[in-house]
Protein backbone atom coordinates (compact mmCIF):
# COMPACT_ATOMS: atom_id res chain seq x y z
CA UNK A 1 0.00 0.00 0.00
CA UNK A 2 1.81 3.47 -0.45
CA UNK A 3 2.02 5.47 1.35
CA UNK A 4 -0.74 8.92 1.73
CA UNK A 5 2.47 11.14 1.81
CA UNK A 6 3.10 10.86 -1.95
CA UNK A 7 -0.51 13.10 -2.34
CA UNK A 8 -0.43 16.44 -3.21
CA UNK A 9 -2.42 18.63 -4.64
CA UNK A 10 0.80 18.94 -7.53
CA UNK A 11 -0.59 15.59 -8.77
CA UNK A 12 -3.60 17.60 -10.04
CA UNK A 13 -2.80 21.03 -10.71
CA UNK A 14 -3.00 20.81 -14.57
CA UNK A 15 -6.07 18.15 -14.59
CA UNK A 16 -8.00 21.21 -12.30
CA UNK A 17 -6.63 23.82 -14.37
CA UNK A 18 -8.32 22.01 -17.51
CA UNK A 19 -11.12 21.25 -15.84
CA UNK A 20 -12.16 24.81 -14.90
CA UNK A 21 -11.68 25.96 -18.93
CA UNK A 22 -12.94 23.29 -20.95
CA UNK A 23 -15.96 22.74 -18.93
CA UNK A 24 -17.13 25.98 -18.08
CA UNK A 25 -16.43 25.75 -14.29
CA UNK A 26 -16.12 29.31 -13.02
CA UNK A 27 -14.15 28.17 -9.68
CA UNK A 28 -12.65 24.74 -8.18
CA UNK A 29 -10.60 24.20 -5.25
CA UNK A 30 -8.82 21.24 -4.04
CA UNK A 31 -7.58 20.20 -0.46
CA UNK A 32 -5.48 17.14 1.25
CA UNK A 33 -4.87 16.96 4.55
CA UNK A 34 -2.58 14.47 6.65
CA UNK A 35 -2.62 13.95 10.05
CA UNK A 36 0.39 15.57 12.04
CA UNK A 37 0.84 18.16 9.56
CA UNK A 38 -0.17 21.45 10.66
CA UNK A 39 -0.33 22.74 7.28
CA UNK A 40 -3.15 21.43 4.84
CA UNK A 41 -2.22 21.38 0.94
CA UNK A 42 -4.52 23.43 -1.01
CA UNK A 43 -4.99 25.34 -4.15
CA UNK A 44 -7.57 27.11 -6.08
CA UNK A 45 -8.57 27.51 -9.62
CA UNK A 46 -10.68 29.98 -11.18
CA UNK A 47 -13.18 32.70 -9.84
CA UNK A 48 -15.17 32.30 -7.26
CA UNK A 49 -17.12 35.10 -8.75
CA UNK A 50 -17.17 36.03 -12.46
CA UNK A 51 -17.31 39.54 -11.83
CA UNK A 52 -13.57 39.03 -11.33
CA UNK A 53 -12.67 38.01 -8.00
CA UNK A 54 -10.07 34.86 -7.84
CA UNK A 55 -10.89 32.19 -5.82
CA UNK A 56 -8.59 31.28 -2.86
CA UNK A 57 -8.16 27.96 -0.66
CA UNK A 58 -10.00 29.77 2.39
CA UNK A 59 -13.17 30.83 0.15
CA UNK A 60 -15.98 29.31 1.59
CA UNK A 61 -18.41 27.26 -0.53
CA UNK A 62 -21.95 26.22 -0.07
CA UNK A 63 -21.51 22.53 0.60
CA UNK A 64 -24.87 21.19 -0.55
CA UNK A 65 -25.53 17.64 0.68
CA UNK A 66 -21.38 17.36 2.45
CA UNK A 67 -23.46 18.96 5.16
CA UNK A 68 -25.15 15.68 6.10
CA UNK A 69 -21.56 13.99 7.36
CA UNK A 70 -20.83 17.72 9.41
CA UNK A 71 -24.72 17.09 11.13
CA UNK A 72 -24.37 13.22 11.62
CA UNK A 73 -21.06 14.03 13.48
CA UNK A 74 -22.52 16.79 15.75
CA UNK A 75 -25.28 13.87 16.70
CA UNK A 76 -22.24 11.65 17.45
CA UNK A 77 -20.14 14.04 19.46
CA UNK A 78 -23.65 14.68 21.66
CA UNK A 79 -24.38 11.27 21.52
CA UNK A 80 -21.17 10.26 23.16
CA UNK A 81 -21.73 13.18 25.85
CA UNK A 82 -25.04 11.74 26.71
CA UNK A 83 -26.62 14.42 25.52
CA UNK A 84 -28.65 12.88 23.23
CA UNK A 85 -29.12 8.96 22.85
CA UNK A 86 -29.31 7.77 18.98
CA UNK A 87 -32.09 5.54 19.61
CA UNK A 88 -34.26 7.59 20.87
CA UNK A 89 -37.47 8.19 18.68
CA UNK A 90 -37.73 11.26 16.64
CA UNK A 91 -41.48 11.99 17.64
CA UNK A 92 -40.34 12.15 21.22
CA UNK A 93 -39.11 15.30 21.07
CA UNK A 94 -40.70 16.51 17.96
CA UNK A 95 -44.83 15.55 18.53
CA UNK A 96 -45.06 17.15 14.88
CA UNK A 97 -43.63 14.52 13.19
CA UNK A 98 -46.03 11.55 12.71
CA UNK A 99 -49.42 12.88 12.97
CA UNK A 100 -52.19 10.44 13.31
CA UNK A 101 -53.62 9.52 10.35
CA UNK A 102 -50.98 10.28 7.60
CA UNK A 103 -51.05 7.33 4.76
CA UNK A 104 -48.08 5.38 4.59
CA UNK A 105 -46.96 2.74 6.86
CA UNK A 106 -46.42 3.28 11.02
CA UNK A 107 -43.57 4.06 12.79
CA UNK A 108 -41.60 6.35 14.86
CA UNK A 109 -37.92 6.31 13.79
CA UNK A 110 -35.16 6.84 15.66
CA UNK A 111 -32.32 9.85 15.47
CA UNK A 112 -29.73 6.93 14.05
CA UNK A 113 -32.28 5.94 11.72
CA UNK A 114 -32.41 9.14 10.34
CA UNK A 115 -28.74 9.94 9.79
CA UNK A 116 -28.32 6.24 8.06
CA UNK A 117 -31.32 7.04 5.34
CA UNK A 118 -33.59 4.11 7.38
CA UNK A 119 -36.13 6.17 9.31
CA UNK A 120 -38.39 5.28 6.18
CA UNK A 121 -38.91 8.86 4.57
CA UNK A 122 -38.76 9.78 0.94
CA UNK A 123 -37.01 11.31 -1.98
CA UNK A 124 -37.35 14.64 -1.12
CA UNK A 125 -35.92 18.24 -1.80
CA UNK A 126 -36.95 21.70 -2.09
CA UNK A 127 -35.41 25.31 -2.75
CA UNK A 128 -36.35 28.73 -2.26
CA UNK A 129 -34.52 31.63 -3.72
CA UNK A 130 -33.86 35.01 -2.69
CA UNK A 131 -36.87 36.52 -0.58
CA UNK A 132 -39.17 33.47 -0.68
CA UNK A 133 -39.46 32.19 2.41
CA UNK A 134 -39.50 28.01 2.65
CA UNK A 135 -42.36 25.96 4.59
CA UNK A 136 -42.07 25.38 8.32
CA UNK A 137 -40.69 21.39 9.27
CA UNK A 138 -44.15 20.84 10.87
CA UNK A 139 -46.41 22.21 7.36
CA UNK A 140 -43.44 20.33 5.21
CA UNK A 141 -43.62 17.04 7.33
CA UNK A 142 -47.77 17.32 7.20
CA UNK A 143 -47.46 17.07 3.57
CA UNK A 144 -44.58 15.03 2.65
CA UNK A 145 -43.21 13.33 6.32
CA UNK A 146 -45.20 9.87 4.83
CA UNK A 147 -43.38 6.36 6.22
CA UNK A 148 -42.91 5.01 2.65
CA UNK A 149 -41.26 1.97 4.26
CA UNK A 150 -40.67 0.46 8.02
CA UNK A 151 -38.31 2.57 9.73
CA UNK A 152 -35.04 0.66 10.07
CA UNK A 153 -35.72 -1.90 6.91
CA UNK A 154 -34.60 -0.26 3.90
CA UNK A 155 -32.44 2.72 2.71
CA UNK A 156 -33.66 5.65 1.00
CA UNK A 157 -31.47 8.50 0.95
CA UNK A 158 -33.76 10.90 2.38
CA UNK A 159 -32.88 14.54 3.15
CA UNK A 160 -36.39 14.50 5.38
CA UNK A 161 -34.62 12.31 7.70
CA UNK A 162 -31.83 15.06 8.04
CA UNK A 163 -33.97 17.99 8.89
CA UNK A 164 -35.74 15.76 11.19
CA UNK A 165 -32.48 15.41 12.94
CA UNK A 166 -31.47 19.10 12.94
CA UNK A 167 -34.11 19.39 14.66
CA UNK A 168 -34.45 16.94 16.63
CA UNK A 169 -30.93 18.34 18.30
CA UNK A 170 -32.21 21.66 18.84
CA UNK A 171 -35.06 20.13 20.71
CA UNK A 172 -32.63 18.54 22.65
CA UNK A 173 -29.81 21.28 23.47
CA UNK A 174 -32.09 24.76 23.49
CA UNK A 175 -29.92 25.56 21.22
CA UNK A 176 -30.47 26.44 17.20
CA UNK A 177 -28.13 24.28 15.04
CA UNK A 178 -25.37 27.36 13.47
CA UNK A 179 -24.97 28.36 17.50
CA UNK A 180 -24.49 24.15 17.79
CA UNK A 181 -22.44 23.32 15.36
CA UNK A 182 -20.38 26.66 16.25
CA UNK A 183 -19.84 25.20 19.47
CA UNK A 184 -19.39 21.90 19.17
CA UNK A 185 -17.41 21.19 15.46
CA UNK A 186 -16.40 24.64 13.72
CA UNK A 187 -14.67 26.46 16.72
CA UNK A 188 -12.90 22.84 18.45
CA UNK A 189 -11.63 22.14 15.33
CA UNK A 190 -10.22 25.76 13.75
CA UNK A 191 -12.73 25.46 10.77
CA UNK A 192 -12.30 29.40 10.35
CA UNK A 193 -14.53 29.62 7.28
CA UNK A 194 -17.37 27.10 8.50
CA UNK A 195 -20.32 28.30 8.87
CA UNK A 196 -24.46 26.90 8.41
CA UNK A 197 -27.45 28.17 7.15
CA UNK A 198 -28.73 30.64 3.98
CA UNK A 199 -26.53 33.65 4.74
CA UNK A 200 -23.06 32.87 5.30
CA UNK A 201 -22.95 35.00 8.31
CA UNK A 202 -18.56 34.84 9.01
CA UNK A 203 -15.66 37.47 7.37
CA UNK A 204 -14.47 36.58 4.24
CA UNK A 205 -14.97 35.44 0.77
CA UNK A 206 -17.44 33.15 -0.96
CA UNK A 207 -17.73 31.64 -3.83
CA UNK A 208 -20.61 33.50 -5.96
CA UNK A 209 -23.12 29.78 -7.12
CA UNK A 210 -23.86 29.29 -10.63
CA UNK A 211 -26.27 27.54 -12.86
CA UNK A 212 -24.58 25.23 -15.59
CA UNK A 213 -25.94 26.66 -19.17
CA UNK A 214 -25.90 29.87 -18.62
CA UNK A 215 -23.82 30.65 -15.42
CA UNK A 216 -26.76 33.03 -14.16
CA UNK A 217 -25.84 33.88 -10.21
CA UNK A 218 -28.26 32.19 -8.13
CA UNK A 219 -29.73 34.34 -5.33
CA UNK A 220 -29.66 33.30 -1.62
CA UNK A 221 -30.65 29.72 -1.63
CA UNK A 222 -33.12 28.55 1.89
CA UNK A 223 -34.71 25.20 2.05
CA UNK A 224 -36.97 22.97 4.94
CA UNK A 225 -33.93 20.84 4.88
CA UNK A 226 -31.15 23.11 6.17
CA UNK A 227 -29.23 20.55 8.11
CA UNK A 228 -28.66 18.10 4.78
CA UNK A 229 -27.89 20.78 2.77
CA UNK A 230 -26.87 24.44 3.77
CA UNK A 231 -23.42 23.67 5.32
CA UNK A 232 -20.50 26.58 4.03
CA UNK A 233 -16.33 25.35 4.27
CA UNK A 234 -13.95 26.54 2.23
CA UNK A 235 -12.10 23.33 0.62
CA UNK A 236 -9.25 23.80 3.12
CA UNK A 237 -11.38 23.46 6.34
CA UNK A 238 -13.50 20.48 4.75
CA UNK A 239 -10.46 18.75 4.76
CA UNK A 240 -9.52 19.91 8.15
CA UNK A 241 -12.99 18.61 9.78
CA UNK A 242 -12.62 14.90 7.49
CA UNK A 243 -9.10 14.25 8.98
CA UNK A 244 -11.49 14.77 12.59
CA UNK A 245 -12.39 11.12 11.66
CA UNK A 246 -9.03 9.40 11.32
CA UNK A 247 -8.19 7.51 14.26
CA UNK A 248 -5.26 9.40 15.46
CA UNK A 249 -7.71 12.15 15.80
CA UNK A 250 -8.90 12.87 19.23
CA UNK A 251 -12.94 14.02 18.16
CA UNK A 252 -14.73 11.16 18.86
CA UNK A 253 -14.06 7.75 20.57
CA UNK A 254 -13.08 4.46 19.31
CA UNK A 255 -16.31 3.01 19.95
CA UNK A 256 -17.89 6.27 18.23
CA UNK A 257 -16.01 6.24 15.14
CA UNK A 258 -17.29 2.13 14.99
CA UNK A 259 -20.63 3.63 14.87
CA UNK A 260 -19.87 5.70 12.61
CA UNK A 261 -18.55 3.51 9.63
CA UNK A 262 -21.29 0.72 10.63
CA UNK A 263 -24.55 1.16 8.10
CA UNK A 264 -28.35 1.13 9.06
CA UNK A 265 -28.93 -1.57 7.10
CA UNK A 266 -26.69 -4.43 6.75
CA UNK A 267 -28.52 -6.13 3.40
CA UNK A 268 -30.63 -4.46 0.78
CA UNK A 269 -32.12 -5.06 -2.64
CA UNK A 270 -29.81 -2.38 -4.18
CA UNK A 271 -26.20 -1.25 -3.10
CA UNK A 272 -25.63 2.49 -2.40
CA UNK A 273 -23.20 3.65 -3.96
CA UNK A 274 -21.11 5.62 -4.71
CA UNK A 275 -18.66 3.50 -5.48
CA UNK A 276 -20.59 0.65 -6.08
CA UNK A 277 -21.42 -1.64 -3.14
CA UNK A 278 -20.54 0.78 -0.37
CA UNK A 279 -22.83 1.00 2.73
CA UNK A 280 -24.18 4.11 4.46
CA UNK A 281 -23.15 5.06 8.28
CA UNK A 282 -23.60 7.64 10.07
CA UNK A 283 -23.51 10.53 7.75
CA UNK A 284 -20.97 8.67 5.14
CA UNK A 285 -20.91 6.21 2.52
CA UNK A 286 -18.82 3.66 3.84
CA UNK A 287 -16.17 1.43 1.19
CA UNK A 288 -13.23 -0.94 1.92
CA UNK A 289 -10.18 -1.47 -0.95
CA UNK A 290 -8.08 -4.18 0.33
CA UNK A 291 -8.05 -3.66 4.06
CA UNK A 292 -8.39 0.15 4.49
CA UNK A 293 -11.93 1.74 4.63
CA UNK A 294 -12.98 4.99 3.41
CA UNK A 295 -15.51 7.56 4.57
CA UNK A 296 -16.88 10.02 1.57
CA UNK A 297 -19.91 12.19 1.07
CA UNK A 298 -20.14 14.68 -2.07
CA UNK A 299 -23.37 17.32 -2.99
CA UNK A 300 -24.40 18.56 -5.83
CA UNK A 301 -27.30 21.34 -5.79
CA UNK A 302 -27.95 24.71 -6.92
CA UNK A 303 -24.81 26.06 -8.51
CA UNK A 304 -22.80 23.77 -6.25
CA UNK A 305 -20.83 20.77 -5.71
CA UNK A 306 -18.19 19.48 -3.20
CA UNK A 307 -16.55 16.64 -1.93
CA UNK A 308 -14.70 15.18 0.92
CA UNK A 309 -13.15 11.70 1.43
CA UNK A 310 -11.30 10.45 4.07
CA UNK A 311 -9.07 7.74 4.75
CA UNK A 312 -8.99 7.24 8.54
CA UNK A 313 -6.11 4.61 9.14
CA UNK A 314 -3.88 6.90 6.89
CA UNK A 315 -4.76 10.11 8.41
CA UNK A 316 -5.84 11.11 4.78
CA UNK A 317 -8.01 13.93 4.08
CA UNK A 318 -9.26 15.30 0.54
CA UNK A 319 -12.12 17.79 -0.51
CA UNK A 320 -13.05 18.95 -3.33
CA UNK A 321 -15.07 22.18 -3.61
CA UNK A 322 -16.79 24.08 -7.01
CA UNK A 323 -18.90 26.58 -7.81
CA UNK A 324 -21.10 25.41 -10.43
CA UNK A 325 -24.96 23.16 -10.95
CA UNK A 326 -23.36 19.81 -11.91
CA UNK A 327 -20.14 19.99 -10.83
CA UNK A 328 -20.48 16.57 -8.56
CA UNK A 329 -18.60 14.95 -11.62
CA UNK A 330 -15.59 16.92 -11.53
CA UNK A 331 -15.34 16.86 -8.32
CA UNK A 332 -15.39 13.22 -8.52
CA UNK A 333 -12.48 13.37 -10.91
CA UNK A 334 -10.29 15.19 -8.80
CA UNK A 335 -10.86 12.92 -5.90
CA UNK A 336 -9.80 9.83 -7.92
CA UNK A 337 -6.76 11.03 -9.74
CA UNK A 338 -5.98 11.88 -5.84
CA UNK A 339 -6.81 8.71 -4.28
CA UNK A 340 -5.06 6.70 -6.63
CA UNK A 341 -1.49 7.84 -5.07
CA UNK A 342 -2.77 6.82 -1.85
CA UNK A 343 -5.09 3.25 -2.14
CA UNK A 344 -3.65 0.79 -5.35
CA UNK A 345 -6.93 -0.45 -6.71
CA UNK A 346 -9.17 3.48 -6.37
CA UNK A 347 -11.64 3.39 -7.62
CA UNK A 348 -13.73 0.66 -7.01
CA UNK A 349 -14.54 -1.45 -10.09
CA UNK A 350 -18.16 -0.75 -11.30
CA UNK A 351 -20.63 -3.66 -11.24
CA UNK A 352 -23.23 -4.46 -13.90
CA UNK A 353 -25.79 -2.08 -13.57
CA UNK A 354 -29.29 -2.75 -11.74
CA UNK A 355 -32.14 -3.50 -13.99
CA UNK A 356 -35.56 -3.29 -13.08
CA UNK A 357 -38.31 -5.69 -14.28
CA UNK A 358 -40.69 -4.66 -16.57
CA UNK A 359 -44.55 -4.37 -15.07
CA UNK A 360 -46.58 -7.40 -16.69
CA UNK A 361 -49.33 -6.51 -18.49
CA UNK A 362 -52.45 -5.56 -16.63
CA UNK A 363 -54.25 -2.71 -14.84
CA UNK A 364 -54.05 -0.99 -11.77
CA UNK A 365 -56.42 1.41 -10.03
CA UNK A 366 -56.13 3.97 -6.70
CA UNK A 367 -55.06 7.25 -5.60
CA UNK A 368 -51.96 9.82 -4.94
CA UNK A 369 -52.42 10.66 -1.67
CA UNK A 370 -51.97 14.60 -1.54
CA UNK A 371 -52.42 17.59 0.69
CA UNK A 372 -54.76 19.05 -1.62
CA UNK A 373 -56.98 15.51 -1.58
CA UNK A 374 -56.51 12.39 -3.56
CA UNK A 375 -55.64 12.80 -7.05
CA UNK A 376 -57.20 9.09 -9.26
CA UNK A 377 -54.35 7.37 -11.00
CA UNK A 378 -54.82 4.55 -13.02
CA UNK A 379 -51.67 2.76 -14.40
CA UNK A 380 -52.13 0.52 -17.57
CA UNK A 381 -49.13 -2.08 -19.17
CA UNK A 382 -50.27 -3.75 -22.52
CA UNK A 383 -49.03 -6.94 -24.00
CA UNK A 384 -46.73 -5.13 -25.73
CA UNK A 385 -45.45 -3.39 -22.72
CA UNK A 386 -46.54 0.10 -23.52
CA UNK A 387 -47.18 1.64 -20.52
CA UNK A 388 -49.78 4.63 -19.57
CA UNK A 389 -51.24 6.85 -16.84
CA UNK A 390 -54.37 8.07 -16.31
CA UNK A 391 -53.77 10.48 -13.72
CA UNK A 392 -56.96 13.06 -12.68
CA UNK A 393 -59.11 14.26 -15.32
CA UNK A 394 -55.88 13.71 -17.77
CA UNK A 395 -54.33 10.66 -19.70
CA UNK A 396 -54.11 8.48 -21.12
CA UNK A 397 -50.29 10.01 -20.66
CA UNK A 398 -47.80 7.62 -22.09
CA UNK A 399 -44.99 6.02 -19.45
CA UNK A 400 -41.55 5.13 -19.63
CA UNK A 401 -39.71 2.57 -17.41
CA UNK A 402 -37.03 5.21 -15.69
CA UNK A 403 -33.17 4.12 -15.13
CA UNK A 404 -33.10 2.57 -11.80
CA UNK A 405 -31.12 4.74 -9.52
CA UNK A 406 -28.68 2.96 -6.55
CA UNK A 407 -30.31 5.29 -4.24
CA UNK A 408 -33.58 4.30 -4.80
CA UNK A 409 -34.57 0.93 -3.75
CA UNK A 410 -37.88 0.68 -5.54
CA UNK A 411 -38.57 -2.44 -7.66
CA UNK A 412 -40.19 -0.28 -10.23
CA UNK A 413 -39.48 3.53 -11.54
CA UNK A 414 -41.82 4.79 -14.21
CA UNK A 415 -41.47 8.71 -15.87
CA UNK A 416 -44.68 10.62 -17.16
CA UNK A 417 -44.17 13.88 -18.63
CA UNK A 418 -46.98 15.63 -16.84
CA UNK A 419 -47.44 17.77 -13.36
CA UNK A 420 -49.09 16.85 -10.67
CA UNK A 421 -52.19 19.18 -9.96
CA UNK A 422 -51.34 20.08 -6.65
CA UNK A 423 -50.35 24.06 -5.72
CA UNK A 424 -46.77 23.09 -4.39
CA UNK A 425 -45.86 20.99 -7.36
CA UNK A 426 -47.07 23.73 -9.76
CA UNK A 427 -44.19 26.36 -8.24
CA UNK A 428 -41.07 23.95 -9.39
CA UNK A 429 -42.08 20.24 -10.16
CA UNK A 430 -43.72 20.40 -13.73
CA UNK A 431 -42.77 15.98 -14.11
CA UNK A 432 -44.30 13.23 -12.37
CA UNK A 433 -42.10 9.83 -11.05
CA UNK A 434 -43.35 6.74 -10.03
CA UNK A 435 -41.70 4.31 -7.90
CA UNK A 436 -43.07 1.29 -6.68
CA UNK A 437 -42.71 -2.09 -4.91
CA UNK A 438 -45.22 -4.56 -5.44
CA UNK A 439 -46.98 -6.64 -2.99
CA UNK A 440 -48.84 -9.55 -4.02
CA UNK A 441 -49.97 -7.50 -7.08
CA UNK A 442 -50.68 -4.27 -5.14
CA UNK A 443 -48.14 -1.30 -5.67
CA UNK A 444 -47.49 0.68 -3.35
CA UNK A 445 -45.15 4.13 -3.26
CA UNK A 446 -44.17 7.18 -4.36
CA UNK A 447 -45.61 9.61 -6.67
CA UNK A 448 -42.79 12.10 -7.23
CA UNK A 449 -43.85 15.41 -8.69
CA UNK A 450 -40.23 16.70 -9.76
CA UNK A 451 -37.72 18.77 -11.95
CA UNK A 452 -35.43 17.15 -13.22
CA UNK A 453 -33.30 19.50 -15.13
CA UNK A 454 -32.31 23.49 -14.35
CA UNK A 455 -34.17 24.92 -16.97
CA UNK A 456 -34.74 28.47 -16.19
CA UNK A 457 -31.39 28.39 -14.58
CA UNK A 458 -33.02 27.02 -11.45
CA UNK A 459 -32.80 23.87 -9.54
CA UNK A 460 -36.82 22.70 -8.99
CA UNK A 461 -38.35 20.24 -5.59
CA UNK A 462 -39.24 16.72 -5.45
CA UNK A 463 -41.80 16.53 -3.72
CA UNK A 464 -42.99 12.73 -2.72
CA UNK A 465 -46.24 11.32 -1.86
CA UNK A 466 -47.72 8.00 -1.12
CA UNK A 467 -49.49 6.34 -3.49
CA UNK A 468 -51.32 2.91 -3.83
CA UNK A 469 -52.57 0.93 -6.96
CA UNK A 470 -54.82 -2.38 -6.61
CA UNK A 471 -55.55 -4.35 -9.37
CA UNK A 472 -58.98 -3.64 -11.64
Amino acid sequence: MNSSASVSTDRVAELAASLVAEHRLPSLSVAVAHAGRDEVDARSFGRADLAGVPATPETAYLLASTTKPIVATLAALLHERGVVDLAEPLADRLPWLLPPGRAGHPGNPTLQQALTHTAGFGTHYDFSYGDQTPASLPQTFARYGTLFRPPGTTYEYANLGYAAAGAFLEAATGLELRALLRRELFEPLWLSTADFGPVYDRPGETAVRYSEANLVAYPVIDTTHRAASLGWMSASDLARFGLAHSTSSALLDETTRRLVSTPGVESRPRQVGPPPGSDYGLGWHVCRVGDLEVLLHGGDMCGVGAMVTVVPTLGLSIAVTVNRTDSLTHARVMRDELLTAALPGWPPASGAPLQDPPLPAGRWSGAVTTYAGPVPLTLTVADDGATTVELGAAGPLPAVLAPPYDERPTAIELAVDHQLPTPDAMVQSPELELAFDEDHGVLRGAARALKTDEAGDRVGNCLSHWCELVPT
